[in-house]
Parts: C-alpha cells; structure tokens; sequence
C-alpha cells in the first residue's frame, strides 16, 4: 500500500477497500500491462462539468482525454487529445493549452512513489479550431413607474427580467504522443499512474490531469 493510500485510511478512518480513488480521483482501472503483457483499451478523462454548467455549453463538450498506448521496462507513453475553449471576445486565446510541444508533462507513480520528468513528443497534431455556443441567461433590472389606481401616488420599481444570450467560444483541439523514460520505477506493483500537462507560467497547478489506476489482483 502507497504512503498516500496509507495517510488517507490514517485521516479518513476508512478502509484500504473502501479508497480506490483516494490519490487518484477520475482514474481508469485496468490490469497492470507488466503483468499482463498488454495494454488494456483505456480512456482516462478529464472533465470540465462546472465549466460547461457555468457557460450553458453541452454536456461533455469541453472534456479532454489521454489513454496510455504503451508500457514496457522502461518507458510509458500516451495519446493526449486536448482540448480548450476561450471566449470569444473576452479571452486572449494561448495555443500553450493545447501545445504537447510547449506544455510541461509530468507523470506520477505510486508504490514505489515517483514524479517522472524525462520526457519525449513522440508525434505532435496540427491546432484545430471551432465554434461553439453556450446558451446563458442574462439578468437585467429595469425601472417602471407604478401607480394606484387613480393614477396619483407614482413610485419607481426595480424589476429583473432574465434575457436568453448566446455565449460565443473557440475551441481548440490537439494531441499527440508523449512518452516518458520510468528507468524501471514502474513495476509490476505498482498501483497508479497520474499525467499532468501544465503551461510553463503555471507550472504549479496543471491545465490537464489524467490518472490510471492498475488492478495487481
């Protein structure tokens, strides 16, 4: 058990059972391709529900996702299809978001627990823009006069109406192939896998984030 797993099971008094996604929230589970000799078909997603909520966007439209393709002794590689939407009008759009070329992968193991930064573009897909539009509302106040009914006694009222608005965005969408040199530290018991990509300037807090979790049973 990871020193992770094991501070969450201190902390939370839960069971190790009980904590698959303790460390590793949003992981796809598959077999250990050490262990198996093969890599499982897989999708890890990232998704954005907040952000499309917020935006009036469709369901799953700003998503992004990563599957690893490869695993042997020594290195570990996965397909990135990004993506990022800007506002139009009210963004600067940064082609850094979607760029495998300028984005800063860093991939974590745990048991034994490691942060791998040794890595290589392997292939690197053309930007490719689109639109798309978020359905919002919009809440205005306007003043109306009132009067009784002898027409005397007139005051002003603040009355919200809400208004339907359409919410342009660009969107864009890249990827590629990144692999990364694990110098053996990935195993056969080794129990999970989390790639970060992040921009150069916030390199702190990561733009993507894709975890795998291995089932060693």
């Amino acid at each position: 058990m990871s020193k992770r797993i094991q501070l969450c099971v201190a902390v939370l008094g839960i069971s190790a059972a009980a904590l698959s996604g303790c460390g590793v929230r949003g992981a796809v589970e598959i077999p250990n391709p050490l262990i198996t000799g093969a890599v499982s078909p897989n999708e890890a997603k990232q998704h954005r529900f907040w952000y499309e909520s917020m935006n009036g966007l469709p369901y799953r439209s700003a998503s992004t996702e990563a599957s690893l393709v490869s695993l042997d002794d020594t290195k570990a590689c996965f397909d990135v299809k990004l993506r990022w939407l800007y506002e139009v009008g009210a963004e600067k759009e940064d082609e850094t978001f979607v760029d495998v070329n300028k984005l800063i992968p860093k991939l974590e193991i745990m048991e034994p627990e490691e942060t791998m930064t040794k890595s290589e573009v392997k292939s690197a897909k053309e930007i490719e823009r689109s639109e798309l539009v978020g359905k919002v509302t919009e809440t205005i106040t306007e003043q109306q006069q009132v009067c009784d009914g002898n027409g005397r006694n007139c005051y002003q009222v603040n009355i919200q109406r809400q208004i339907p608005k359409d919410k342009p965005f660009t969107v864009m969408d890249s990827g590629g192939v990144i692999c990364f040199e694990h110098d053996g530290h990935i195993k056969k018991s080794t129990e999970a896998m989390i790639l970060t990509l992040a921009v150069p300037e916030h390199q702190d807090k990561a733009s993507h984030r894709f975890a795998w979790k291995f089932d060693n049973e």
